[in-house]
C-alpha cells in the first residue's frame, strides 16, 4: 500500500461515478449501496461471499437505511468518542 493512500482514497473505490474517477477531490455520491460495496471490493481484488458482504454492509450502515453514507464509512474506520 502506498504511504500517501488514505481513507478518502479508499472511499472512492465505492463511488462508481465517472466524475469521482476523474477528480480526486470530488465525491459524486455521499452514500453507496450493497452493490457498490461489492464492486469496490472486486476492484480491490477482495472476494467475499454474499453473506459476508451483507454482514460488512450491516456493520457500517449504522442507521439501517440501506445506504452507507460517507460519515458512516469514516466513523466505522475512525470512530470517535462521542
Amino acid at each position: 500500500m502506498k504511504a500517501d493512500y488514505n481513507l478518502h482514497d479508499f472511499y472512492r473505490y465505492f463511488d462508481n461515478s465517472e466524475d469521482a474517477k476523474n477528480d480526486k477531490k470530488l465525491f459524486k455520491h455521499l452514500s453507496f449501496g450493497l452493490r457498490e460495496l461489492e464492486l469496490g471490493y472486486q476492484i480491490l481484488g477482495v472476494y467475499i461471499d454474499a453473506e459476508g458482504l451483507r454482514l460488512v454492509f450491516r456493520a457500517i450502515d449504522q442507521n439501517l437505511d440501506g445506504r452507507i453514507s460517507k460519515d458512516e464509512f469514516f466513523n466505522f474506520f475512525c470512530p470517535t468518542d462521542d
